[in-house]
């Protein structure tokens, strides 16, 4: 990355007026230096490791006799030149590399003033012309610390800010990552990480960093160039993804940045819990309000249907026998009956009463129900096994479990199948019907829903209200022994301490 701060060279060099004079100087003290050098190379490095902090830096005196022939190299460079471009980038190497091995900056300016004195001293001794001799020195010294010393200070500045923005990002809750102006991440928080999947993100493309069903349903791509095109913010409130098999409702906000590290922010708020927490009350308040509707519908339909269906009964018994209007009389009377079960089903959905704390007995649940069934359903085959017991209501698990068989035999159909396996605390309901559409198990548990023609809707939802007042559990599951819908029950397990729910 390009130093943000230092000059460049060739500034510097116009700046203090190091040009052909000063060359030819330098170049004239080399043959009076170059017998001196082990000498002069003695002495720096006798002064650096009498000093604990730069004599730390140096180690062992294998190393120092390396080192030895590296500074005779630079010395030879200093005053031989070539001063150009190539000059200047080998001086920033060592700065770069003073700054890996963690040299104090101050020993860099002991250590130039070190090699300054000693040249100094020769050219005071034997220069013919020392005092533009040792103008040329300062000026050329000069340039070589400012070029080391600003890459040093740009490079740990560099360092320290990505060990402060590391900081700062492993500590931010939220998702989030940083990208550069080709789209390459160069931060991450964990929790974007998580969102992704991924262990790291840094460095690694866009494309290949987050999920591509995100990137597609926020069109990010689009959002990225849009508010880098108009330096602004842009913000996706509402964003519907499905990673993992989870559906999630996600907030995206894009905000351009100025800085060498980042060209654009993406910052990603999972509102979920708080979307479906919203969800939940407006469907609470709706069915508050529709609980008092139903119940007074109930109420006012009751009596008058007890009237209707004691006057049927009565005009019935004076039809002689074979009389049509016997027939008639009785497809009404099958229509109040089934209006009377609709009035029961909207009573028990809006006042369940109040469930039992009780041992029950699966399998015996299971037998009275499959028991009920068959004689309704004779043309269904209703098998059931296994064995089991959890915590609940016993007429209410005879209820839920009644709803399941009777809507299993209704998707069965004339010939089908319905099994029922007991394992446990746990009741499993399956059916040989078609099976769920994707909207029907969304919507399965909501009051009034059905996919029967004559159906009221009521069945599983009164079936959920039951298990949630026990304790329990009513799931879909996505497949069962048989090839149609299949639900399962779960109790609590009588080994639940108290209170522990």
């Amino acid at each position: 990355m390009a130093p943000m701060n230092q000059m460049k060279p060739s500034d510097m060099v116009a700046y203090i007026g190091f040009g052909e004079a000063d060359h030819a100087h330098l170049r004239a003290l080399w043959p009076l230096v170059e017998p001196e050098l082990d000498n002069i190379c003695a002495v720096f490095y006798a002064r650096a490791l009498s000093i604990p902090v730069t004599s730390a830096v140096l180690g062992d005196p294998g190393r120092v006799s390396r080192l030895m022939s590296t500074l005779r190299v630079w010395m030879m460079e200093l005053l031989n030149g070539p001063w150009d471009a190539g000059y200047w980038e080998r001086r920033s190497r060592i700065g770069h590399r003073h700054m890996e091995i963690n040299l104090p900056p101050g020993a860099m300016f002991s250590a130039m003033s070190v090699v300054r004195e000693e040249l100094s001293r020769i050219i005071m001794r034997e220069a013919t012309n020392p005092t533009e001799t040792l103008i040329a020195l300062c000026k050329v010294t000069e340039l070589d610390l400012g070029v080391i010393t600003g890459t040093y200070y740009d490079e740990q500045r560099e360092k320290l800010m990505s060990q402060l923005e590391t900081l700062i990002v492993s500590n931010i809750q939220a998702p989030a990552i940083l990208l550069d102006s080709r789209d390459i991440v160069t931060a991450s928080t964990p929790a974007m990480e998580r969102l992704a999947e991924a262990r790291t993100l840094i460095g690694r493309p866009l494309a290949d960093s987050l999920p591509p069903a995100l990137i597609e349903a926020s069109n990010l791509v689009y959002h990225l160039a849009h508010a880098r095109r108009l330096r602004r913010s842009v913000t996706l409130p509402r964003v519907d993804v499905v990673m993992g098999g989870r559906p999630l409702h996600l907030a995206i906000t894009v905000v351009p940045l100025d800085h060498p590290r980042a060209d654009v922010l993406v910052q990603v708020e999972d509102q979920t819990d708080a979307i479906l927490a919203e969800a939940r009350l407006r469907k609470q308040e709706n069915l508050a309000q529709l609980g008092t509707l139903a119940a007074t519908v109930a109420h006012e339909l009751r009596n008058p249907l007890a009237g209707i269906s004691g006057a049927l009964q009565v005009l019935s018994r004076g039809f002689e026998p074979g009389d049509r209007r016997a027939e008639v009389m009785k497809k009404v009377m099958t229509q109040v009956h089934g209006l009377d079960a609709l009035v029961s089903d909207l009573l028990a959905f809006v006042r369940p009463k109040d469930p039992r704390r009780e041992p029950v007995a699966l399998h015996e649940v299971v037998a009275s129900v499959v028991e009920n069934a068959t004689i309704r359903f004779g043309g269904i085959r209703i098998g059931h096994s296994g064995d089991g017991e959890g915590l609940g209501d016993t007429e209410m698990v005879r209820q839920i479990l009644l709803n399941l068989v009777i809507n299993g035999c209704q998707a069965a159909g004339e010939g089908g199948e319905v099994w029922i396996d007991v394992a446990g605390d746990s009741v499993t309901v399956s059916d040989s019907g078609t099976g769920l559409s994707p909207e029907a198990k969304e919507r399965l548990f909501e009051p009034f829903f059905t996919t029967r023609t004559h159906g009221t809707g009521l069945g599983l939802a009164n079936s959920m209200l039951l298990a949630q007042a026990m304790g329990a559990r009513l799931l879909v599951l996505d497949s069962g022994p048989l090839r149609g819908a299949t639900f399962q029950l779960v109790l609590r397990p009588l080994s639940t301490p108290a209170g522990s729910r």
